[in-house]
């Protein structure tokens, strides 16, 4: 059962979506994920889980649009897809800078074609947002004037298609946000939250000082919606950055070779967790980097974050007192109910790309194969979720993230890391599919 309440007619989609989401909370079997012992299949779970099945189904649609003669039998036709694209695929670097250096008139060409597969009945919708998306996360100036397209057409997601949008643009997002219900209303505070401009703080800040009648029907205040862009109000109104706009990324080194842009994570330390026993381990070791890769917005961020990788996993955010010189302890905050380690995170080292990244690769799930990296946006697997530093309540700023599809064998989830300045606190949270 989607979202939309339609019935699943495909077995192996099916199958997919009842087992999975079980399967990726160790839950064995995995259909128990739907007892009611467990909380049943709660509304949230619901979501993910169709929103998972979708995504496989428009592959699927995708895969028999551009490749002839696909098997019938739905799992083997996901196979023989899967071997195309493995043969076309580039790497991360290669396939954003091939966006990312477009001349602009082919830029604007290629959004004009993504756009014509979203009034086209027999292109592929999806095709279309998929590019639009690329041009939006990984160009400097994002879509420019194609968003008033998007605009006339009522797209309003993925919202980062909207980022850095003109004033008139957030001004019409306003405007429809008054008359929006259900979905809709939060697709739109997320696209105006991605026009990032002055329009946006103002409306966000009225909103603050007087709830609009639409407020009691999220579940957050709406300038947590900020979040997902990147930023933030402060306690007077106004703006503060959440993410540095200096990114780069942290890859799988070629060799075994030495460098001087080595980064060591997931290093174990003789510290033990407090809560399930287990070794606390440096998420990141950024010890050795040279200093032009934390001045500026950087300059007191902790160049080691320590955590427990299998508490940070399962608790809301695992927080930690960094000192200049490198060190750091477990911080009291921490709220864990773990009381067992599973293990099974192994370190790897991996290299810092001294040439920058895009600071919105990232922006949405699996924009990119590997999103670990120094700076840039979070790439958010559910929610934007920044945790409040515990001493000062404050918002913290996103420092890095490990993804850990990228180990081998290939691991769930990604690792968010953290920091608050005036606190010298630091924090680790995880998300999943």
């Amino acid at each position: 059962m989607g979202i939309s309440g339609e019935s699943e007619e495909d077995g192996f989609l099916l199958r997919f979506g009842l087992v999975v989401p079980g399967r990726i909370r160790g839950i064995r079997p995995p259909v128990a994920v739907l007892t009611p012992e467990r909380g049943g299949f709660s509304q949230q779970r619901l979501e993910q889980a169709a929103a998972q099945v979708n995504r496989l189904r428009i592959a699927l649609q995708l895969g028999r649009h551009f490749f002839g003669g696909l098997s019938t039998d739905t799992l083997t036709a996901f196979r023989e897809i899967s071997a195309y694209v493995q043969a076309a695929t580039s790497s991360d670097d290669a396939w954003v800078e091939i966006h990312a250096s477009l001349p602009d008139t082919e830029a604007r060409a290629l959004a004009g074609r993504a756009i014509g597969c979203l009034d086209a009945p027999d292109e592929p919708q999806q095709l279309g947002i998929d590019i639009l998306g690329c041009l939006a996360n990984y160009r400097q100036h994002g879509l420019g004037d194609r968003i008033a397209d998007l605009l006339q057409r009522d797209v309003f997601w993925p919202s980062s298609l909207y980022r850095d949008a003109r004033d008139e643009i957030a001004a019409a997002l306003v405007q429809r946000i008054d008359e929006a219900n259900g979905l809709q209303l939060n697709h739109l505070l997320l696209a105006l939250a991605w026009t990032r401009g002055e329009p946006a703080r103002r409306a966000f800040v009225e909103w603050r000082n007087d709830p609009p009648h639409w407020a009691s029907r999220l579940h957050v205040p709406a300038e947590d919606y900020l979040h997902h862009a990147g930023w933030t109000l402060d306690a007077n109104g106004q703006r503060r950055d959440l993410i540095s706009v200096s990114c780069q990324r942290i890859a799988l080194r070629a060799n075994d070779s030495p460098t001087r842009l080595a980064v060591p994570c997931r290093t174990e330390t003789e510290k033990r967790c407090p809560a399930c026993g287990g070794p606390l381990a440096w998420l990141f070791d950024f010890a050795n980097l040279p200093g032009q890769f934390f001045s500026g917005d950087r300059a007191v961020a902790p160049r080691r974050i320590l955590c427990c990788l299998h508490c940070a996993s399962s608790c809301p955010a695992v927080f930690s007192r960094y000192q200049s010189n490198g060190t750091a302890d477990w911080h009291p905050a921490t709220k864990s109910d773990e009381t067992s380690n599973l293990g099974g995170r192994p370190p790897t080292v991996r290299e810092l790309v001294a040439s920058p990244q895009p600071t919105f690769a990232a922006a949405e799930p699996f924009g990119v194969e590997d999103a670990t990296a120094l700076g840039g946006v979070p790439m958010w697997v559910q929610d934007a979720d920044y945790p409040h530093c515990p001493d000062c309540q404050n918002v913290m700023s996103f420092l890095a993230q490990f993804d850990n599809g990228s180990m081998t064998p290939c691991e769930e989830g990604v690792y968010y890391a953290f920091f608050c300045a005036a606190c010298r606190v630091a924090a680790v949270n995880y998300q999943q599919t």
